[in-house]
């Protein structure tokens, strides 16, 4: 009998000191009771994983089903039915598959056998138990945040920039924070600087961003820099001003928590009619490619530039299609450049119209995403292992080449191997670095985008260029054109963002 071990742990329960490594060590003195022998491939650990998420989305638990699928596993231990799921419907469809594929369950604080009946009503009845639990526990902690925030208390995790929380869990104002408050409205109304000029008098000053403070609740292009929509964002928060928090808990009415004000009414209605009036005349001015750098020739690999026709006609044309020096023609179609930016505009629009379902998405992509697969920690552990044992066997050799043991030939081939060696381990280490980098980009995106959900539908309604052209590369990955299989002079388009859900399709569109 070939044997597994499945554990799995949530954020939530995390929060509460639960540990993968307590179900680690409770099934390891199970196995030793019982002499049961589990290889270490054979442990699979769902760490900061939803127990509401099917089996085949999780890291481990995917791996679990192939193994199981394959036929080389025939009995599982877990410590409890609620680590395999904490849905009723999730669980019966893991409890369906391992009686179809011959898998016995073993959980070893609820002894049970799932192939006789009463075992599968006793399985239904602590998954039903367990689903249970789990919206009793967020029914719990949703109605302490609603009673914090009716009682003056800031029931949210991120503090805004500008305030501190006190002792009674309330916002004060931090004299440093609202200092920088007060200067960004100064010089984009008094001083007239756009939002790209307070950016780079605040990055050249080394004013600390909102980054630099627990909390990290807007986007930004670089850990601790300022940008356009960071700025942007503090000239459009009311509360600032109103002195008015405003918290939106799942399916109850808004709640004002109050709190002290940093501006005053007149400073930000001030600053919403200068952006009017900039807005009026950005229309009237030159054109903005807000697409710029992120459109790839799907035929040729070249990037798309913004150009014009006349001046009212733009479009995104590939680089190639002028005659190059070797005299190589490109002849992918072009792109109507607000028809384009429009079609993008509107998708990134959808994406924080529904708040609750984007916090829902976010959510699940988040408990998809931070575990980091055991597999790459373990290949960079062998690659570190195989360069280390390389390197030895080179010193090896000059010592031998040295006492003159070996001749120049003989070394000569055998160190140009183990460089061929070293150099194919090099390469497929900045490969997994680079993996591990940009994971850990998209999932800080992502963390990003859930802090400010509730907050950024005034910033989209009314974002100018600048605040569009940062919203696109921050939530871009990449557009890529290619023709139209049906006519060559339509543009087929694929756009790719950066974080994949339900509400950023990353489909394709036929611009015609």
């Amino acid at each position: 009998m070939s044997y597994a071990a499945y554990c799995r742990v949530s954020t939530e329960e995390q929060s509460k000191g639960d540990t993968i490594q307590a179900q680690i060590q409770n099934i390891k003195e199970y196995c030793q009771r019982n002499s049961i022998v589990i290889s270490e491939d054979d442990w699979f650990k769902d760490d900061s994983i939803s127990g509401a998420l099917p089996l085949r989305d999780r890291p481990e638990g995917s791996r679990l089903l192939l193994d199981i699928l394959e036929g080389k596993i025939t009995q599982v231990l877990i410590l409890r039915v609620d680590r395999l799921a904490r849905d009723e419907f999730v669980a019966q469809e893991i409890y369906q598959l391992f009686k179809k594929s011959g898998v016995s369950l073993t959980s070893i604080n609820e002894p049970f056998d799932y192939f006789e009946p009463s075992g599968q009503l006793m399985a239904s009845m602590f998954s039903t138990f367990a689903a249970y639990d789990r919206a009793v526990i967020r029914q719990r902690f949703t109605e302490g945040k609603i009673r914090h925030a009716r009682e003056g208390k800031f029931p949210q995790g991120t503090i805004p920039f500008g305030y501190i929380l006190n002792k009674d869990k309330r916002l004060v104002v931090s004299p440093d924070q609202a200092k920088t408050v007060k200067l960004i409205y100064r010089l984009y109304t008094e001083e007239e600087m756009s939002t790209q000029a307070i950016v780079d008098y605040l990055n050249a000053h080394r004013t600390p961003s909102p980054a630099h403070y627990k909390g990290d609740w807007y986007l930004s292009r670089s850990k601790y820099g300022w940008c356009s929509y960071s700025v942007s964002k503090i000239l459009n928060t009311k509360y600032y001003s109103s002195g008015l928090y405003p918290y939106k808990p799942p399916g109850e009415k808004r709640i004002s928590v109050p709190i002290p004000a940093i501006i005053k009414m007149q400073d930000f209605k001030k600053a919403r009619r200068v952006a009017k009036e900039r807005k009026v005349m950005s229309q009237h001015s030159k054109r903005i490619y807000l697409l710029r750098g992120l459109i790839k020739c799907g035929v040729c690999g070249s990037s798309y530039n913004g150009t014009s026709c006349s001046s009212k006609h733009f479009y995104y044309r590939c680089n190639r299609r002028k005659k190059l020096p070797d005299n190589l023609i490109c002849n992918s179609p072009g792109l109507p450049a607000e028809v384009i930016e429009n079609i993008i505009w509107d998708e990134i629009k959808s994406l924080f119209s529904n708040p609750k379902k984007l916090a829902q998405e976010i959510s699940r992509y988040l408990e998809q995403e931070t575990t980091n697969p055991a597999n790459l920690d373990d290949e960079l552990y062998n690659i570190k292992k195989m360069q280390n044992d390389l390197e030895q066997e080179k010193k090896k050799l000059l010592d031998l080449f040295a006492k003159g043991i070996v001749s120049e030939k003989d070394i000569s081939a055998n160190i140009e191997e183990r460089n061929r060696g070293l150099k194919t381990l090099q390469d497929r280490e900045k490969q997994i670095l680079k993996q591990q980098q940009e994971k850990q980009e998209v999932v800080d995106l992502g963390m990003d985008l859930q802090n400010i959900i509730n907050e950024i539908g005034d910033i989209v309604n009314s974002a100018d260029s600048e605040i569009k052209q940062d919203l696109f590369k921050m939530l871009v990955d990449k557009i890529e054109v290619l023709p139209s299989q049906d006519n060559p002079k339509i543009p087929e388009v694929k756009v790719a963002y950066k974080i994949n859900t339900q509400i950023l399709r990353n489909n394709c569109y036929l611009v015609k």
